[in-house]
């Protein structure tokens, strides 16, 4: 019975030490908790809409400047794109006026009005149809869609170095009539007109819509109709190929079918097309950045390198706009249309869905930094936005259905999520920490400011604090990643306990075992000792 109890005893302590482990191996991720990002939690109950906490405001409306703003006689038409350069002018594409209405640095006043371009007849030197303008190394490149070519010219220096007007090369003055914007013709030095590419099409329409260009005069073109991908130019206006092609996948059902079909059939299917680009833009290290449609299950963002690879880092969730689109409880809406993209220094970069109005920011790693906008007749809102740019910090998006530039500026929290992400991109993980952990002060369900803090505790080793922020950035691969080195380390501390416990258990075993063969020789020699004492008793009364 005793030699039984032991083993219980034994037992027990093994169980303990078993039951401590599977407990914590037990705890589950806690599940997709519902996301305070502003936007895209999966929306799909009343439950989810009561559970939600608005994330604190990173942008605000700050200012709009329509045509009378802007001090235009003839007022904005339906501009389409515009553009700004290093020094924070912004450079208006007015699309059926046909001209550039040129914004100043203070983003107060027109600077000056850009007529039309020369050289060329009268009826072909405006800037009418264009539907896309990109700036770099002071130059601007114009895509003019209705007369199927783009061109190219430098920025007059009073406009880059916002001073008075002073004739200069390639500037024409129109008109300087005072307390009216000065207007001005240049010189067109470089003009792409249909680009030879009969050795890959026999037919083709030039019809160029937006466009980015490196330092080294490279063109990226998106052209209306073409699926092959963004047409790349050198800078002798050569065509060099096509990147970036948006290919389809065909599963084997498909594949069957089109091996079945007739070749009218097969041009039928439109959903074996592949995509067609809406917008592009240019990062510093040289990636291009695109956006374009899709479906639900991949992205539509994409960071191509120089052989049209797309290297975008992907984060908790598909990189496209709305995740859970709903027009009102229980009714999904359609899905995001990124119509433009434009990216700054530390790989932030911010689209624009003009379905829904709203801006989605996003970091390198493809976590979503915040989102904001709508349409409606409310400040600060929308009605046709169409595209979206940086400068200085400020937000600024162009609606042409207002026919005005929105302004947002950055609030406290705003500029704190940016500062963070800019110093961790650059390496700065020491002075990030400090920064990322302001952002969760200002706003504790900020998805990605968890995940870095978890990041940056995971590598000075404090897992299990890691896991609680992994947890709350709703990061399941990095929690589970966390969660095995704690596990371990746990296991470490317990299994020297439980070898102890084995050990003494062991010990007791053996005492028990020897008191108790003590015991029962004492007890054999105590018996026999008696029946030597009565056998001797016995023999002496004979």
């Amino acid at each position: 019975m005793r030699s039984l109890s032991v083993k219980k005893i034994i037992a027990a302590i093994l169980m303990m030490g078993l039951f401590f482990m599977q407990a914590n191996a037990a705890a589950p991720f806690s599940g997709y908790e519902y996301s305070t990002d502003n936007y895209n939690g999966l929306i799909v109950s009343k439950r989810d809409i009561a559970n939600a906490k608005p994330a604190p405001a990173a942008f605000v409306f700050d200012d709009a400047l329509n045509s009378g703003r802007l001090g235009l006689d003839l007022p904005l038409n339906t501009p389409e794109d515009f553009a700004c350069d290093d020094n924070g002018n912004a450079y208006i594409l007015d699309t059926l006026n046909g001209r550039i209405v040129v914004v100043d640095k203070s983003l107060s006043k027109t600077l000056c009005i850009i007529r039309g371009w020369l050289p060329g007849d009268a009826e072909n030197t405006r800037f009418t149809g264009g539907r896309g303008i990109y700036q770099v190394d002071g130059r601007l490149y114009v895509s003019l869609t209705q007369d199927k070519k783009i061109v190219s010219f430098e920025i007059p220096l009073f406009i880059r170095n916002s001073s008075e007007f002073k004739p200069e090369d390639g500037v024409e003055l129109v008109s300087a009539e005072h307390g009216k914007p000065l207007v001005i013709d240049v010189t067109a030095d470089r003009i792409i007109e249909s680009p030879d590419i009969s050795a890959i099409r026999d037919t083709f329409d030039f019809k160029p819509t937006k466009l980015a260009a490196d330092s080294a005069g490279r063109l990226y073109v998106v052209v209306e109709g073409i699926f092959d991908g963004l047409m790349m130019i050198d800078s002798s206006n050569a065509f060099t190929g096509f990147v970036g092609a948006n290919r389809i996948k065909i599963n084997a059902i498909d594949l069957l079918w089109r091996r079945l079909s007739t070749e009218a059939q097969i041009e039928a299917q439109e959903d074996t097309v592949p995509i067609e680009f809406n917008s592009l833009d240019m990062d510093k290290e040289g990636f291009l950045y695109t956006t374009s449609k899709g479906n639900e299950n991949e992205n539509l963002v994409r960071r191509l390198n120089l052989i049209g690879n797309n290297v975008l880092n992907q984060g908790t969730w598909f990189i496209k706009g709305e995740l859970s689109p709903l027009v009102r409880e229980g009714v999904p809406g359609s899905t995001s249309h990124l119509i433009d993209i434009d990216v700054i220094e530390g790989c932030i970069y911010t689209c624009l869905d003009n379905i829904r109005g709203k801006l989605f920011t996003y970091n390198s790693e493809g976590d979503l930094l915040f989102a904001f906008g709508g349409i409606s007749a409310q400040r600060g809102a929308f009605r046709v936005p169409t595209a979206v740019e940086w400068n200085n910090g400020k937000i600024l998006v162009l609606d042409k259905g207002n026919n005005e530039m929105i302004i947002f500026r950055p609030t406290e929290y705003g500029e704190a999520v940016i500062a963070a992400t800019r110093t961790q991109y650059t390496g700065g993980y020491g002075e990030s920490w400090d920064q990322w952990n302001k952002v969760l002060a200002l706003n504790p369900h900020n998805q990605a400011a968890n995940r870095n803090v978890g990041k940056l505790q995971y590598d000075q080793g404090e897992y299990h604090k890691a896991m609680r922020h992994f947890r709350l950035g709703n990061s399941p691969e990095l929690y589970s990643q966390a969660y095995a080195k704690y596990r371990k380390i746990e296991a470490e501390k317990i299994i020297p306990w439980i070898a102890g416990g084995l050990i003494l258990a062991f010990a007791a075993l053996v005492l028990l075992k020897t008191f108790g063969f003590i015991r029962q020789s004492r007890d054999r020699w105590i018996f026999f000792r008696e029946e030597a004492r009565k056998y001797k008793e016995h023999n002496s009364r004979k």
